[in-house]
């Protein structure tokens, strides 16, 4: 079958659903469903049985979520638009339908160039709302129709903010779940409603002046102190004149309203014949530098992107949400903006600048991050807890379980060991954050983490004590680990149990890593990447080190993944990094293992209710891209998870985009994305979109490749039979280092403490 015959049977199938066929049309989409990978057609079509057949309207919803890339036109994309006017019009929401027309005729306009009447007519009718709500901002009603015109245009802050003030004066929370459980949109609850940061930068631009305007105005009804950042004036200069001149100018001539803004007007020149120079990032950089503090930024998309790419603000500043699309450059976004431990210590209600720079009081920390595991955790703190070490040593349990979940707080009592410290999240935190809280209640000299169903070896710690004597001159250490797949894991894998090389009992050498060593190792095998001292499972670091990490990344934390992109921080940071050829840990891995759930395929409840804890878990601490990092799309499989972490690693400043390409490839770099991209997966064809989309920001002739060697092979329909394994996959006996595969059960071997009493028996402790 070839796509043309895919797309045809998806039509005539369709047909049957208008012909009031509707219970046929979905068997045989059902039968359609075996060929891979599903289209959005297909999508489209099963949403409009599904609609035929009167099935619940959130259950459709559910079903089309995530499933296609918004404002972004291809395939199925003005179908599907058609369906979800269907289901506005179904609900009885007008503001929701009007909204999706807006959608088509954007689409439109990015398609051809060619604005229609209706966007146009929804600026006018916005702009005389909001110059009517400037002169009367008590008027609730003029409120909530400027909240509405602000949601049907696409600009989802601006919604927000206004309901939020809705909400306030009214005392009656009408705010769309779609919109309220955007990323990171509780952050503006946290900031605005609860006053957690009273300081918001405001950046204009006289394409939105107007609606920057309505934001002002709104802020200072929060009681924000507001840093209003003009349009640059203009000017030519007959002589060279220093930028540092240029934003004393400035900072020496700032307008001051009322009590709570201030105005601050940045400068452009310009020389005859050569470019213009704008001082903006500048007067940013002052501001953080005389104050130290931490700011809410608010901007248009457009001018996010500019301030992001300076060089003087890579490590300041952080879009947090607003961005739907690429495609809209005018809408408002926000983030944070200055002192990077001001703002998490808003975030966890701690003081996170104490806590790095507070004296160790004990010689190690192991930190265990857990989240709804109770049961493999119990003996994942038996390991810790059965150490060979006589020194003073903690094990910092962060419990980051979801709302009424208290299963890892009752086994800390349970436990009841005083090295056990046991703190709990101030509510749902992505995994990044998470290990990120659990790093900063750490007071060891030495830390390390392990997740909730690994193990450290007996000999752990006393190992990195007599490794750590010699090494004063290394902030961060690596170490070699063992793996044990949990009973119930894949059936492929369930009861692995891997020593990695034939060690010999307290033969302990050391072997330094330079980076040029790990970019190669990474270049010539992507999967190596689990390699990299991630300072989780396999590697730790002094408690100095936390101080480094600040002044080379302006973050703690970060990434997608907080594994793989602190494990290329740490290399191109430290440079060089001692590796223990010597285990320490084993790392196990349940059904419940983070990495495990994400690669997971789900449908139905169990999607709905996954997307569901994500949502809640991004919703004031999550992770957003910088403008520099669409370049590389985010799939969500192991090695395109390096791609993103580089291009992440661009965005905080530490290596170039010319450095990056030129090592690994652009045309490589998507090629081996795409190895591991499942063709079963749903969602198939949303992320082949959001490559082609990525591959178009290189230009022309790289998106024409992508398209002839990419998409083209991609989209070649095929039967597919899910293949899976009732018996473990894996070889037993001896690798070609000397090192072992095991079957556990074949020893008793039912968790991953006995793993540990299994691995050093072999090794004759």
């Amino acid at each position: 079958m070839i796509e043309v015959e895919y797309l045809s049977k998806v039509e005539v199938i369709r047909k049957k659903i208008v012909q009031g066929q509707a219970q046929q049309a979905l068997d045989e989409l059902e039968e359609l469903y075996k060929i891979k990978p599903v289209r959005l057609r297909w999508i489209v079509a099963k949403a409009e049985a599904m609609i035929a057949l009167d099935y619940p309207i959130q259950e459709v919803y559910d079903f089309l979520n995530d499933k296609s890339l918004d404002l972004y036109e291809y395939d199925g994309q003005q179908e599907l638009l058609d369906v979800y006017e269907k289901l506005a019009e179904i609900n009885g929401d007008i503001v929701e339908q009007e909204k999706i027309k807006v959608k088509k005729a954007i689409m439109q306009y990015i398609h051809s160039g060619e604005e229609s009447r209706i966007i146009k007519d929804y600026n006018d009718m916005l702009d005389n709302t909001a110059e009517a709500f400037l002169e009367d901002m008590d008027n609730c009603e003029l409120l909530k129709k400027m909240a509405d015109i602000y949601y049907i245009s696409h600009d989802s802050v601006m919604y927000y903010i206004c309901m939020l003030l809705y909400h306030m004066k009214m005392d009656k929370n009408d705010i769309r779940s779609t919109v309220d459980k955007m990323l990171n949109f509780g952050y503006l609850d946290l900031v605005l409603m609860q006053g957690k940061c009273r300081k918001s930068i405001v950046v204009m631009t006289s394409n939105e002046r107007t609606k920057l305007e309505v934001l002002i105005n709104l802020l200072s009804v929060f009681g924000q102190e507001i840093v209003i950042i003009e349009e640059p004036i203009t000017c030519e200069i007959e002589r060279d004149v220093t930028i540092e001149e240029l934003t004393q100018v400035s900072m020496d001539n700032i307008e001051k309203i009322g009590e709570s803004i201030k105005i601050i007007r940045p400068i452009a020149t310009y020389m005859m014949n050569n470019a213009m120079s704008v001082n903006t990032d500048c007067i940013l950089k002052e501001i953080f530098n005389t104050s130290g503090d931490v700011f809410n930024i608010f901007c248009t998309q457009e001018m996010m992107t500019c301030l992001e790419e300076t060089t003087l603000l890579k490590k300041n500043l952080q879009i947090l949400g607003g961005s739907s699309s690429i495609n809209i450059q005018g809408q408002i976004v926000f983030g944070w903006y200055g002192n990077y431990l001001k703002y998490i210590s808003m975030l966890y209600d701690i003081d996170a600048e104490e806590k790095i720079n507070s004296d160790a009081e004990c010689d190690f920390s192991i930190v265990v991050p857990a989240r709804n595991s109770a049961k493999a955790l119990k003996y994942t703190l038996m390991t810790c807890l059965k150490q060979d070490y006589d020194g003073h040593y903690e094990i910092v349990l962060s419990d980051n379980s979801t709302a009424n979940n208290n299963e890892v707080y009752e086994l800390f009592l349970e436990l009841n060991d005083e090295r056990i410290k046991y703190y709990r999240t101030p509510y749902d935190l992505p995994l990044t954050k998470s290990f990120e809280y659990a790093f900063l209640m750490a007071k060891g000299k030495f830390i390390f983490s392990i997740g909730s169903d690994d193990a450290i070896l007996p000999w752990g710690l006393s190992v990195l004590e007599y490794v750590l004597k010699d090494l004063p001159q290394h902030q961060v250490l690596q170490w070699e680990r063992g793996f044990y797949a949990w009973p119930g894991f894949q059936k492929s894998q369930e009861h692995q149990f891997i020593i990695p090389k034939n060690y010999i009992k307290n033969d302990i050498s050391i072997m330094n890593i330079g980076l040029k060593d790990y970019i190669a190792m990474l270049a010539n095998d992507p999967n190596s990447m689990y390699g990299l001292p991630m300072l989780y499972i396999n590697s730790g670091y002094r408690r100095e080190y936390l101080k480094e990490l600040i002044a080379r990344t302006g973050r703690l934390w970060d990434g997608a993944s907080q594994d793989v992109y602190m494990g290329l921080v740490n290399v191109l940071v430290a440079k060089e990094i001692p590796l223990i050829k010597y285990p320490i840990t084993i790392a196990g891995m349940t059904n419940l293992s983070i990495g495990a759930n994400e690669r997971t395929i789900r449908e139905g409840s169990e999607e709905r209710e996954y997307k569901n804890e994500v949502k809640q878990m991004n919703n004031i601490a999550g992770f957003s891209r910088a403008s520099i990092e669409k370049y590389m799309p985010m799939l969500e499989i192991d090695t395109n998870l390096l791609y993103t972490s580089l291009y992440r690693c661009i965005a905080r400043g530490l290596v170039t985009k010319e450095e990056i390409e030129k090592i690994f490839k652009v045309d490589s770099m998507f090629t081996r994305s795409f190895e591991k991209l499942r063709r079963d997966d749903i969602k198939f064809d949303y992320r082949l979109h959001l490559a082609k989309q990525a591959a178009s920001l290189y230009g022309r002739e790289f998106e024409t490749w992508f398209n002839e060697n990419l998409y083209s092979m991609e989209t070649v329909p095929q039967t597919y039979k899910e293949v899976i394994s009732d018996v473990p996959l894996y070889a037993t006996g001896f690798n070609k280092d000397g090192g072992l595969v095991l079957n556990a059960s074949h020893f008793n071997v039912t968790n991953i403490y006995e793993a540990s009493v299994l691995f050093a028996t072999i090794m004759g402790y």
